[in-house]
């Protein structure tokens, strides 16, 4: 079963839409990083200002920005983002 807005992000990625622009579609829950990959063929990336951009607007929580951990930031940038120590460590 794929999301609700799965079709319109990929007619837009069809169109034009950048793969950034999906990742925002990601965070937004329009779609899972799954589909992500479906749409674009790549596996899902972002970078930290992205991440800053959506956690600062609260868009995504800490659980988020840890999945982001190795999908294009580290765990200091997660501790530099949220505040606290990366789980688990």
């Amino acid at each position: 079963m794929r999301s609700k807005k799965y079709n319109m992000v990929k007619k837009c990625y069809d169109r034009g839409w950048t793969k950034r622009q999906v990742g925002d579609a990601v965070f937004c829950k329009y779609i899972t990083a799954e589909e992500y990959e479906m749409i674009t063929g790549d596996t899902f990336t972002t970078d930290i200002e992205q991440v800053e951009w959506f956690y600062s607007r609260d868009r995504i929580n800490n659980e988020m920005v840890a999945f982001c951990v190795g999908k294009g930031i580290t765990e200091e940038e997660y501790q530099e983002i949220t505040g606290e120590p990366f789980p688990g460590q």
